[in-house]
């Protein structure tokens, strides 16, 4: 093998190891800073339960509207479903329901046509930047209506 063809090789794989090792930190940057949100929305659902306020939702249902709520919103201004998302807020029932919603949807990556769009965000975020004002006061009033105090 010639020494052009050694050092593009070489330079090939310093760049690949380089790449790996960025996406290495940042997934654990994204893994800290979910476990974080996770935090405080179950000290928050810990405080409804000691009030008496427990979610009427399994955990495995919060899981798949968490999961539903992503799906439908995650590419950005292509192929969302933002009525979808509506629909699926307003399942909420009670207080610890809409806390084990945001617990359960973490930090989650959007897309622009493909390509990450920001950084990963929690829920409350990615409703505010998703959904319109007028969707967003729809649920907010639903939840007014059924005690719920969290707005989005």
């Amino acid at each position: 093998m010639d020494p052009k063809t050694k050092t593009w090789i070489g330079a090939g794989l310093t760049i690949t190891g380089a790449g790996l090792v960025w996406f290495g930190l940042s997934r654990f940057k994204s893994e800290e800073t979910e476990a974080r949100v996770d935090g405080e929305a179950a000290k928050e659902l810990k405080k409804e339960a000691q009030k008496g306020n427990f979610p009427s939702l399994s955990s495995f249902q919060l899981k798949a509207f968490a999961d539903q709520v992503y799906s439908v919103l995650k590419h950005s201004a292509v192929a969302d479903d933002k009525a979808r998302a509506e629909t699926l807020l307003k399942e909420m029932n009670n207080q610890a329901d809409v806390l084990g919603l945001i617990a359960a949807y973490g930090k989650k990556q959007h897309y622009w046509f493909g390509l990450p769009d920001g950084e990963p965000q929690d829920l409350p975020a990615a409703i505010s930047r998703e959904l319109s004002a007028s969707a967003i006061r729809r649920v907010n009033k639903l939840y007014q209506e059924r005690g719920i105090k969290y707005r989005w």
